[in-house]
Parts: C-alpha cells; sequence; structure tokens
C-alpha cells in the first residue's frame, strides 16, 4: 500500500491516526519524505507534458517550472491549463498563474 500525506497532517489527521494505530505489528512500513523537484527537473517534466520541444514549448516550460515551484501536481495543472489558452489565443506565451487558475484573480 501507498499513502501519502502533508508532513503538517501526520499528527493531526483522524486518518492517519487511525491507520497508525490499526496497522499491524508484523506488517512493515516506510516514509519517504518527497520535496519539490529542483528547477531542471520541474522544466523537464513540464516539456515531457508539453509533448514538444518546439521554442514556444520551451518557454513554456520554463515559465511553468518557475510558477510551480517545483510541485508535480501544480506543474501537470498549469502544462494542462496552458495547453488550452495558447492554442486558443494565439499567444507567443500564455502561461497561467496560480492565482490565475486557482482564483480567478489576484488579491
Amino acid at each position: 500500500m501507498v499513502m501519502t500525506f502533508r508532513d503538517e497532517e501526520a499528527k493531526t489527521s483522524p486518518f492517519l491516526i487511525d491507520m497508525r494505530d490499526r496497522w499491524p505489528a508484523a506488517a512493515g512500513s516506510r516514509d519517504v519524505a518527497v520535496g519539490p523537484l529542483n528547477a531542471e527537473d520541474a522544466r523537464r517534466l513540464a516539456t515531457t507534458l508539453l509533448d514538444a520541444t518546439d521554442e514556444m514549448a520551451r518557454r513554456t516550460a520554463r515559465a511553468v517550472a518557475r510558477e510551480s515551484r517545483g510541485s508535480p501536481f501544480l506543474i501537470e495543472e498549469l502544462v494542462r491549463s496552458n495547453r488550452g489558452v495558447a492554442s486558443a489565443t494565439g499567444a507567443t506565451l500564455a502561461v497561467l498563474t496560480l492565482c490565475l487558475l486557482y482564483t480567478s484573480r489576484c488579491v
């Protein structure tokens, strides 16, 4: 079984507390800390998800890597959101920011 959770939830989540209490003594477990991707790996993931290598894709991948701050989930969301915007508008670079993606406006 593979489970993921945020560090701050480890001691406060009722589900995780219950799971830990019920975990069989004979069953092994391992914690693996996973942090953000470094800038180069984030760019490479964005490039792979864009499935293109032209100048537009390279510029978009760099912007997505920067905006995501290394979060693979956000890289995927920004690539998916940007793909539709760029093709619909014909923009030269249309990377949505996180505030636009999640709140529709910046505050």
